[in-house]
Order: structure tokens, then sequence, then C-alpha cells
């Protein structure tokens, strides 16, 4: 634990979590007058500065000071609100040490005409961005902020993809949170933002993509019950975030993820009521008899997929993010269509190199590990304390620590977090950036309130995309049941017949 605690005070510390490219740069953001004044426009702007914080050390804001909308900014500017923010985030009390030859790159949220590298607006369920101004006169939403959290993302990936030469915006583009591949080219407007009752099964950087998204509306109504059984927020994974800023990772390493959630979110007057429950979705939910209305699957490990296709929710809402991808899944509208534990079925790797950290942190064999996780029930024993001093990964005079551990208990021991390493430098296969979790966690929120809206659903439950080049690497289908799910199995339901993959026509 110790080594764990170092190496994130000297993370934390440093100034180089982000290659030297991206140190080197001045992001500047600049309003139109009217945008500025418009909720929809504050949305994209503040979700930016938190993208941009997390990436590059100097911002410059060229706005106006306008009154800021949101409920936790009354009676200040925008500008004021933003600063605040940007410095919270950052850890800078003082401007960023960058030298006025520092290259620019200039963002311009709203139409209107004025030079920038990158034009952004966003309605509704739409984001808009452009390399030229954008001149037409959109349609601004004042309560559904989808469109807006996603016109940051866009505009977040296409910096990264200018700063690491790897192409650059060539058109306007449109991306729908209603409908991401564009089948359905529609743009409802909506009054109101009930979400009911909703299960928020892990607060990771997805979770809290998701709770970020609903943290502008006014208008959103209804109880979000958060479950997750991390004991702690993790200094290495501050780069998928966009909610905690860099004070929480330090002030709040031994808070739970759901207490410090629940906090935070009370700090910003969330609209929701939240309730949590600091464990996973099994432990929580297996005394409970009532059937699941909806879940929303922000887990990130394929046996808690499992745990929540097996209780058979009448709807799930699954997002799974790789280092620059999304995966969007929705269960539960057809019995013949996939469920959760369909789509990753035939995906062991992840469970076996699971199975093999936990037996050599704890010096227990691969047959004894798996057994302990394959049944909740089981838990760590005597003899097993002895096999684990034995092999020099237990202390002698700590039984408590070690012995009755359930599945959980070993996966989340704190053995776990002491052998893991920080990521390198920023570019890492395993690193995610922050657009990526937030965008997955703003479309999970668009198809949660299309749900509760009763709007037209998308006619395929799977999507799968890459967000350096999403206009043409966008892949729904429409997935079958598959013979090889256990928990259809479980459930009587493997005799339907496994239909090829096809991408749907038009696509």
């Amino acid at each position: 634990m110790k080594e764990f605690k170092a190496a994130m005070a000297e993370y934390l510390a440093s100034e180089n979590i982000t290659p030297e490219v991206f140190h080197r740069r001045i992001i500047q953001i600049q309003f139109t007058p009217h945008t500025a004044a418009t909720w929809e426009g504050q949305v994209v702007c503040y979700t930016l500065v938190d993208l941009v914080s997390r990436l590059f050390q100097g911002l410059r804001l060229e706005i106006p000071d306008v009154p800021c909308l949101f409920r936790w900014g009354k009676d200040r500017t925008l500008k004021a609100v933003l600063e605040e923010r940007y410095h919270v985030a950052t850890g800078f009390k003082d401007e960023p040490p960058l030298g006025l030859d520092a290259p620019v790159l200039t963002i311009q949220i709203g139409e209107g005409e004025g030079k920038a590298d990158f034009y952004v607006s966003s309605s509704q369920w739409k984001a808009i961005i452009s390399p030229t101004p954008i001149l037409n006169s959109l349609i601004h939403s004042e309560i559904l902020p989808t469109g807006a959290v996603a016109a940051a993302c866009l505009t977040a990936i296409e910096l990264v993809k200018k700063v690491l030469g790897k192409g650059s915006l060539d058109s306007h583009y449109i991306f729908s949170t209603f409908d991401p591949s564009q089948m359905l080219d529609e743009n409802p407007v909506v009054s109101s933002l009930p979400l009911g009752e909703v299960i928020l099964a892990g607060a990771g950087s997805i979770g809290t993509g998701f709770l970020y998204t609903l943290l502008f509306s006014d208008a959103a109504s209804g109880k979000i019950l958060l479950l997750d059984g991390d004991p702690k927020l993790d200094a290495r994974n501050y780069l998928r975030y966009v909610l905690p800023t860099r004070q929480d990772i330090e002030c709040f390493s031994s808070v739970s993820k759901v207490d410090w959630a629940k906090g935070r979110l009370a700090d910003y007057g969330f609209p929701l009521e939240v309730e949590v429950v600091p464990r996973d979705f099994d432990p929580a939910m297996r005394d409970t008899e009532d059937e699941l209305d909806l879940v929303i699957s922000a887990v990130d490990r394929n046996d808690s997929r499992h745990d929540i296709a097996y209780y058979r929710p009448r709807r799930v809402i699954n997002a799974a993010t790789g280092s620059t991808t999304i995966t969007l899944t929705t269960h539960g509208q057809d019995k013949e269509l996939a469920c959760l534990a369909c789509h990753f079925s035939d995906d062991t790797k992840k469970w076996q190199g699971l199975i093999q950290d936990i037996a050599g942190i704890f010096g227990l064999s691969v047959e004894r590990v798996t057994e302990l996780l394959g049944n909740s029930s089981l838990r760590t024993t005597e003899e097993d304390y002895q096999v684990m001093i034995a092999a020099g990964c237990a202390e002698p005079n700590c039984p408590n620590d070690y012995i009755g551990l359930n599945r959980d208990g070993l996966r989340k021991h704190e053995r776990m977090y002491a052998k893991i390493s920080l990521p390198e430098q920023f570019g890492g296969t395993d690193v995610t950036l922050p657009f990526v979790p937030l965008l997955a966690g703003c479309l999970q929120a668009a198809e949660t309130l299309k749900h509760r809206l009763d709007l037209k659903p998308n006619p395929y439950n799977y999507l799968r995309f890459d967000v350096m080049d999403i206009k043409t690497c966008i892949h729904p289908r429409r997935k079958k049941v598959s013979p090889k799910c256990l928990v259809c199995n479980d459930h009587g339901e493997s005799n339907f017949i496994l239909e090829d993959e096809l991408k749907l026509t038009g696509i």
C-alpha cells in the first residue's frame, strides 16, 4: 500500500501527466455574444474547460461577462465560474507556466463569424463541429444537455487529433446523441427529463460521465441508486474522469467512490435524488425479489456484466470503452435479442487475466482462485491463509485481513491496488482520455431519456465506433441471443437461432 501512496503522491505532484506536446499549447475559447447567454452554449463551454484542463496546461477565455446560468454559479459571471473550475481541476493556483510564444489553438462556440481553428455548437440532441464558421441559426435547448456535452467531446477529440497529427477536420459534421448511426435523423424537442427510478451500476469514468451529463439540467427528475464496490478513487484514473478534480483524488483517496460521488453531486445541487450502496451489483441486489426496471451498466468487467444480465432487468443500457472506442448496447426490449451476457459470452481473456493476477498476488493456486471467483458464497479459509503466509503474500498476524474474503473481497483487496503501477506518459494503450468515457456516459443518458420519454428506439441493439474517426467507423448491428450464453441458457432461452451479425443496410 505504501508503494501505491508514494506513486500517487508523485503522480499528483508531476507536471508531466500528459506529454510535452500537450503542455506547450494554449487553448483559447471564445464565444459569440448571443451564444454566451444561452444555457446550451454555456454547457458546451463548461464541459470543454473540464476536458481541456486534463490535457493542456494553458487556457485562455475570451468570453463576455454574462451571468452564469448554472445553479452552482448563480450571482457570478460565467468566466469567473470557469476560471475557478479550471484552477481547481488542474491544481494551478496561478496562471500556468507557459511562455507567450506557446502555440494557440482557438475554439469558437456558437454561430457567427470569427477566426478560429474549430467552430462548435449544439442543437438539443445534436452536436455540430466545423472548420468554418457556423452561420445557420440553430434551435437551442434550455433543458437537454446531451448535444452540448457531446459537442465538447467532439471538440476535444479534434484538438487531440490536430496536436498529434492524426488528421484534421475537413468539413462540417453533425453527431446525434439521439442516434449516433444517423439512421434516425430526428431532433425532437423535449419539455422534461423524467428518469424515474434508475439503477446505475458503476461510479467510474463512464458512470460519472452519465451523472455529469445530467448535472446541468434543472428539468431532470427521478431517483438514482448508485452501486459500486470500489473502496476509493484511484489516482491512476484521473485522465479518464471529468467530474473529480485533482484535489478530489488527493483528499478523498480513502473515501469510497459512491460516497465521494454523492457528496460531489450534492455540492452542485444535483437535481435527482441519489441513494448509494458501496457494493457491486450482484451482492447489492442479492436479496431483492423485485423485478428490476432499468439498469445503466457502467461496469468495466465481464463478470459484472454477467451478474447484471442474470437478474433479467426489463431494460439494460450498457457502455464500454477502449482507448479510443465506445461500445453501446441495449437489452430487454425483445427476448429474441441478445442479453448483456450474450455480448461477452465468448470473451474470457480478461477473466483469465484476473484469475492469474489474484493467484499471483495472494499466492493461491489458479484452481482455488477460479473456485472462489466462480461462487460468490465461498470465502477464503484458515487453510488459504496459511498458503498465503507460506508464499510470502500475507502478514502472519493479520488473519482478519485475509480470512473470509469472497470474490468481491479478493478483487477489491488493498493488495490489488498495491500491485498496480501508474501509467507511463500519455499515449499508452491502457490510457483512455476523458472525452471517451464522458461521451459514452452521455450516450447512455440520451438512451435513458429516449426510453423514459417513449421516443423512437434505435433499429439496432449494438453500436461500436472509434472516436478518432466517427464519420466512417460507426458499426451498428442487431444481435440475436447467443446459444453459448450461460445466462440465457439458465433462463431457457438458448433455443433461439443465432443470426449472422450483419451490418444493417445503408451503413
